[in-house]
């Protein structure tokens, strides 16, 4: 764990004031390597973060044990009656040790974004394309290359050269296909559709994988600018 790193608290510091549980720090799913939360600042209901428990700069640098990991986490994201209806784009801004790829934070984060999985080739024609593929495990080239992941409708990911892109330029991009102008999360965090978030995936254990956990969450309090603040 770095305590210097916004992810590695939110994962291990679920309480805030007065040992209030933190909404959006929830712990939604979890396996070995990974949790999921709310995403700060969501671009919709249902916006989650697939987050490493320990400290690495990407998935690629992780590992094929971990990417299979992953791997059974997507599935069991995937089988939710949200994502079945809304299917999502998965994305990450793969970093490396002095590369940020436009990651707001050096710590592997992959974004899952319900209704949004049609714009997965997005960055097709203005990126560079490094590969594309359907097995996963692959990315493990990419463990010391910046990059932008994507994976959506077709079920095959894409990962473009990322390096000294713009930070957020995975909802940078989105916005612009999506006509909006909540360039930057900071400036529109929606502590509704954090809770909402909650709501939606915390009470759905519907195709639970037997070596994730499903945690039931009532009662939460505390407020989405916490985390923020701490970015």
């Amino acid at each position: 764990m770095d305590r210097r790193c916004a992810l590695c608290r939110a994962i291990v510091d679920n309480a805030g004031p007065q040992n209030k549980p933190r909404i959006e720090n929830s712990i939604l799913l979890e396996s070995q390597r990974f949790v999921v939360i709310p995403a700060m600042g969501p671009m919709a209901p249902g916006h989650v973060l697939v987050v490493s428990r320990e400290h690495h700069p990407s998935l690629a640098a992780m590992g094929e044990q971990a990417i299979q990991e992953y791997a059974g986490i997507a599935k069991h994201l995937a089988a939710m009656p949200l994502f079945r209806t809304q299917r999502p784009l998965e994305a990450e801004h793969g970093s490396t040790g002095s590369h940020k790829a436009g990651a707001c934070v050096m710590h592997t984060h992959i974004h899952w974004l319900p209704g949004m999985g049609r714009y997965e080739s997005a960055f097709d024609g203005w990126m560079d394309k490094l590969s594309e593929g359907e097995n996963l495990c692959e990315l493990q080239a990419f463990a010391t290359t910046p990059y932008i992941f994507t994976r959506g409708d077709s079920a095959r990911w894409r990962c473009y050269h990322a390096i000294g892109q713009d930070s957020q330029m995975i909802r940078r991009t989105l916005c612009d296909e999506l006509g909006r102008t909540d360039l930057n999360w900071r400036n529109s965090l929606r502590p509704d559709w954090v809770s909402q978030t909650v709501e939606l995936l915390g009470k759905s254990s519907e195709g639970r994988h037997p070596s994730i956990q499903m945690r039931c969450l009532p009662g939460l309090q505390g407020s989405a600018t916490e985390r923020a603040q701490e970015m």
